[in-house]
């Protein structure tokens, strides 16, 4: 909490950088709902959401608290069937699956999350690199 309160991010205005970033989490995992979340004491604020009119959810069930306290991440394939999400104010609200990044300070202290989120159950796989021993890596 100390770590994202030295940020001042929370409660700020919104920001075309974060957009970006939001936006094309959204289009490379073809999700109506991505979001850049910061998770604080008792809720999860979004600094960036596209396909939602919320700005914050309870922290209580929420997957983006998980990732925020673990520094993994986290792929629900449907969140209806976890019985950690089940009762969750975004199942309520209709969503189903949900994958999540942590958002890491340099010192390794969970922020928050990079999530998408669809309506529908699904997988997502692993990407898959193309690169060889020879190839450069751009």
């Amino acid at each position: 909490m100390d770590a994202l309160r030295a940020l001042n991010l929370l409660e700020t205005p919104p920001s075309e950088s974060y957009d970006r970033i939001t936006r094309l989490a959204s289009q490379m995992l073809g999700a109506p709902v991505a979001a850049v979340s910061l998770t604080d004491s008792h809720r999860q604020w979004f600094k960036s959401a596209i396909g939602t009119a919320g700005q914050e959810l309870p922290r209580h069930r929420a997957p983006c608290a998980v990732v925020s306290t673990s520094g993994q991440m986290l792929v629900v394939p449907d969140m209806l069937e976890d019985e950690r999400f089940a009762g969750s104010p975004l199942v309520r609200a209709g969503i189903r699956f949900y994958a999540g990044a942590p958002l890491l300070t340099r010192e390794g202290l969970g922020l928050g999350a990079m999530c998408v989120l669809d309506t529908v159950p699904r997988e997502i796989s692993p990407p898959r690199c193309s690169l060889s021993p020879t190839s450069p890596p751009w």
